[in-house]
């Protein structure tokens, strides 16, 4: 099977992505340029029925895309850089903070000690 075909094949509307993500799970999203807006609006509006839900991510540039929405109360970041995005919300303790170096996150995943069970990341 060719990669094209491959692709089709796995391609899905974001609405039928986000019946995909487990109740009171963690997601990693990817960050900087690499914010999968689209994800992040649609795992917003769904936050309320996904429980308790942890979102890891390294930095999120701009402004938090869940403050001042009722996604807020679902959804609590875990920064492993903290910016501008989440910096109010961890210094208020409504956001956590796991200080890694760059190069040991993809060992916080692999070794089981912060467990994903979804990923949103932006390709191109």
């Amino acid at each position: 099977m060719s990669w094209l075909r491959t692709y089709h094949d796995r391609r899905t509307a974001v609405a039928a992505a986000m019946d995909l993500l487990p109740r009171n799970g963690r997601i990693y999203v990817s960050a900087n340029g690499a914010k999968p807006r689209t994800l992040l609006e649609a795992l917003s509006e769904r936050a309320p029925s996904l429980g308790r839900v942890e979102v890891v991510h390294a930095l999120l540039l701009g402004e938090d895309p869940f403050a001042g929405t009722p996604a807020s109360q679902h959804l609590r970041h875990n920064a492993l850089f903290v910016g501008s995005a989440d910096r109010q919300a961890v210094a208020e303790g409504r956001a956590d903070h796991t200080p890694v170096h760059l190069h040991d996150i993809p060992r916080l995943f692999t070794s089981g000690r912060l467990p994903l069970d979804a990923v949103m990341i932006q390709t191109s």
